[in-house]
């Protein structure tokens, strides 16, 4: 997934921040910052959306002070709940309160700076990530403003890191899924870090630093040190430990040079079936409602018991036509990722970050083409990869 197959909602400056820090080390590197594309949020009035602002900061800094957890959401919405503001803060749990503090009060002035008209804004620290948007985004994982900040300089033995740096990465997910989303460790002399906001569900986590790992291994490896950022996780690694608690991730037993080969491949393997299983297939009928919803009545009256297997994995949700027009900007020719002989797929973003693919039916499709439409989703969900079906049974 490089950046040059991106479009980018965020315009990503990469600067190096010299500003004077406190004492303390709230690692307040400045890797990147960016603001929110005006066409996806918008505001009325500008006065009204910055004084929202100032409010969800002041909170967002008394939420950090009072909880000690290094994570806050706010909004606010004065004047009428117009011109909302959604913030978030979240510090990377290895850091103190007072360096969690530091670090937000550098980041709110930083990101002034960086965007001071924005109607949304991001901006990453070594240590904590602050954003704000006048839309409510706190379930959001991924999206197409991803960003890297690689260091200059490639180990001497390209090979050999790269699968330690692999080995590293896979075991960072697989232990952040199992510890709410944070992990630390090494491996060899190779230190990382996985973590998630605290916002973020655990399936949508894993999808995230699964993202992110990406990022690294495409843009960074082998360089010696590299950050993947993605708009609800941060993942980095480097050949010196620069978090406090060292754990160390352990490697698997009888790790001959040989398996440590397999293993990345191994659990590569494991992460993309996990991310097939995260995709969503949405159905948009744009036939009558009557014919639709009589068609799935028919076909699960229909099915035999031998299929019963096979619809194991299956889960029906509804959305209406109004969500997944919205999720794909109006069906947007930008989001357009094909066609096929059922329609036109579009590609989506719900209002909690979860990324779907959008197929929309014609009006002409018949009770045919209909069946084998269902017979290929069938085919996907044979293999006890979870599908899940989203059928839109009402239209504007």
């Amino acid at each position: 997934m490089g950046s040059s197959n991106k479009i980018l909602l965020m315009v990503i400056m990469v600067i190096v921040s010299n500003r004077a820090l406190a004492a303390d080390d709230p690692q307040a590197t400045l890797l990147g910052a960016g603001c929110s594309d005006e066409i996806t949020y918008t505001y009325r009035n500008f006065t009204v959306f910055d004084e929202n602002r100032a409010t969800v900061f002041t909170n967002l800094a008394s939420i950090l002070s009072s909880n000690g957890s290094g994570f806050a959401n706010s909004t606010s919405s004065k004047a009428g709940m117009t011109d909302p503001v959604f913030g978030l803060v979240q510090c990377r749990k290895y850091l103190t309160l007072n360096e969690c503090l530091q670090c937000f009060d550098e980041a709110q002035i930083q990101i002034k700076d960086a965007c001071p008209r924005s109607n949304g804004a991001r901006i990453h620290f070594d240590g904590c990530f602050l954003r704000y948007e006048n839309t409510s985004f706190f379930g959001q994982a991924v999206d197409d403003g991803f960003s890297d900040f690689c260091a200059s300089t490639n180990d001497t033995n390209p090979t050999e890191f790269t699968q330690r740096a692999q080995t590293l990465l896979s075991e960072l997910i697989t232990n952040a899924s199992a510890s709410d989303g944070y992990a630390v460790g090494s491996v060899d002399s190779l230190y990382g870090l996985a973590q998630c906001w605290d916002s973020v569900e655990n399936v949508t986590c894993q999808g995230c630093l699964k993202s992110a790992q990406d990022i690294l291994l495409q843009e960074c490896v082998p360089r010696q040190e590299g950050r993947g950022l993605e708009a609800g996780c941060f993942m980095r690694y480097a050949t010196y430990s620069f978090f406090s608690d060292n754990i160390t991730t352990p490697l698997p037993e009888n790790n001959s040079k040989g398996k440590s080969k397999l293993l990345p491949i191994l659990l590569g393997s494991i992460a993309g079936a996990a991310l097939i299983a995260a995709l969503c297939v949405v159905v948009i009928c744009v036939n009558s409602r009557k014919r639709f919803k009589s068609y799935f009545q028919f076909q699960a009256h229909a099915e035999k018991e031998e299929d019963v297997a096979a619809r194991e994995t299956f889960e029906q949700v509804i959305f209406y036509y109004d969500v997944l027009k919205d999720a794909t900007a109006d069906f947007d020719v930008k989001n357009l990722l094909g066609k096929g002989g059922f329609g036109e797929v579009y590609k989506g973003i719900l209002d909690d970050g979860r990324v779907i693919a959008v197929k929309k039916l014609t009006e002409k499709q018949t009770t045919k083409s209909m069946d084998e439409f269902l017979t290929e989703v069938k085919v996907i969900s044979s293999v006890r990869i979870t599908v899940i079906l989203f059928v839109c049974l009402d239209v504007a």
